[in-house]
């Protein structure tokens, strides 16, 4: 849908108009119901872990890794020490973490096994690993929105986090640890997503108010002819 618009939800619906004037339905919403009254500074990122039944999410402001048992109806807290911008569970159990710093590995068990509540934070600094500090020379930026593709590569996205710079910037990490810039320029890194058959790669740099798109190579990871998808409009 080159130069697709978003219009508001009507009668559960989301819908859109290509650049003929047609209204398409994209999805169909079901009305939110109320999980967890967090009272998150800036709760985003959700990240579903199938192996533990467990969803993570992150308070980016506050540096806190949210661990919600749906089964249980709980809410762990792990304290990162720093600003906190995306997790993503990988096959070995620990987490991947987009960071102020820069990204890491996060050994999970021990805020698992001491059962960390809300009202108890369980400080995380001594189990994190830090893979790679892609942007020790910009300290004023920190990691946002990140999500691990479809070939198994983490992708997280940085941004000023005084929302000023344009001096944000995607990366793609691989199984192995090579670290690869994707995207350079960026405001607000966030909003990444794949097609169904994986050869489309969406991202949003959130001030521009637009969705695009590109195509994604699952065997390098690299991701070429950038087209817009999405308008959404002011």
């Amino acid at each position: 849908m080159e130069g697709a618009e978003l219009y508001p939800a009507h009668i559960g619906r989301v819908l859109c108009r290509n650049p003929n004037k047609n209204r398409i339905p994209l999805m169909r919403l079901s009305p939110p119901q109320l999980l967890l009254d967090a009272k998150a500074d800036l709760g985003e990122g959700p990240a579903w872990d199938s192996a533990r039944s467990l969803l993570y999410w992150v308070d980016i402001r506050a540096g806190h890794l949210h661990v919600y048992d749906p089964k249980a109806g709980s809410d762990s807290i792990c304290e990162m020490g720093q600003l906190l911008g995306c997790v993503a569970p990988s096959r070995n159990g620990k987490l991947l973490c987009g960071l102020k710093d820069g990204l890491a590995t996060l050994d999970l068990d021990p805020l698992l096994e001491c059962g960390s509540s809300t009202s108890a934070p369980f400080p995380a600094p001594a189990h994190l690993t830090v893979i790679a500090r892609p942007e020790a020379h910009l300290p004023g930026n920190r990691c946002n929105d990140g999500k691990c593709g479809p070939d198994g590569r983490f992708l997280a996205g940085t941004m000023d986090n005084a929302e000023v710079d344009a001096s944000g910037a995607l990366y793609s990490l691989s199984p192995n640890g090579t670290l690869k810039t994707l995207l350079t320029g960026l405001r607000i890194s966030n909003g990444l997503a794949w097609s169904t058959d994986y050869k489309t790669f969406y991202f949003i740099d959130t001030p521009t108010r637009q969705v695009m798109a590109y195509d994604y190579d699952f065997q390098t990871g690299e991701i070429a002819n950038p087209r817009l998808a999405v308008t959404v409009p002011a």
